[in-house]
């Protein structure tokens, strides 16, 4: 059943997603794969990230138990940067699928279960609102695909 909190939500994740792959098809492959003045973070590690912590969400959204295979994050580094020979079609392709699966269980839910509180990172808060937090932290990291995207003198905006 469609409800505005329901709507709301998934509307701006489904905004951000399309936003985010826009953007991230204006990279060169070798922007792509490139620390950016030879030192930061490349953008497939960056984007990666965004992957890990949207599977993370839609997990904890479920409130199903913690996957012990995927590591600890940024504790040991698994989830921030990309497993060697990751390419491009598999980064989109798992990107829209982490969205995907956020979007499927906030469609899925109650109005009564999306303001529920649920455990997060950040504590107790509803379910809505952390699977907001999925488009937060993609969004974070879309502007750093821009600005790369400018450090390389394409100044065009994808998503308009």
């Amino acid at each position: 059943m469609s409800t505005p909190i329901k709507d709301a939500t998934v509307g701006q994740l489904s905004t951000l997603k399309s936003f985010f792959l826009k953007d991230l098809s204006s990279l060169s492959d070798e922007q792509l794969n490139s620390k950016p003045n030879g030192c930061a973070r490349k953008p497939i590690d960056f984007c990666y990230e965004v992957v890990s912590v949207n599977q993370e969400i839609c997990r904890m959204l479920q409130q199903l138990p913690a996957d012990e295979s995927r590591g600890e994050g940024e504790k040991d580094g698994q989830w921030t940067a990309a497993p060697k020979g990751y390419t491009r079609e598999q980064l989109e392709a798992d990107f829209a699928a982490s969205m995907d699966a956020i979007v499927e269980v906030v469609s899925g839910a109650s109005e009564e279960k999306l303001l529920a509180n649920i455990p997060t990172w950040f504590g107790e808060q509803p379910m809505y609102s952390f699977a907001m937090f999925a488009g937060i932290h993609a969004n974070y990291h879309n502007a750093q695909i821009s600005y790369v995207a400018q450090m390389g003198g394409d100044l065009k905006n994808y998503w308009f």
